[in-house]
């Protein structure tokens, strides 16, 4: 396993609900993650994805607004957000 791969490793098998997951069933959530950085205030989901994703904040911290550029939420280190797929709300990437 790669040095980013086994720091993913240790990241996510501490993380509830993926701290009750066996050592096997973590290895193998890892070997099939798809890592993906985020530049400051930047928008998510990337223009044209339709996916339902779900997100693990590794590093910096997450702001998410409603259309009227409420704040309705903030997600930091070791935060899970599923909510960035609803097209109807802007997502901002903070540092």
């Amino acid at each position: 396993m790669s040095n980013d791969l086994s720091e993913v490793h240790d990241f996510i098998r501490v993380i509830p609900p993926f701290d009750t997951l066996s050592e096997e069933q973590i290895s193998r959530l890892t070997r099939n993650i798809y890592i993906q950085y985020v530049a400051s205030n930047s928008s998510l989901p990337p223009e044209g994805d339709q996916k339902a994703v779900l997100y693990f904040i590794r590093k910096g911290a997450l702001a998410y607004f409603g259309n009227d550029n409420e704040l309705l939420s903030k997600y930091g280190e070791g935060d899970l957000c599923s909510v960035f797929y609803c097209r109807m709300k802007m997502l901002k990437f903070l540092l």
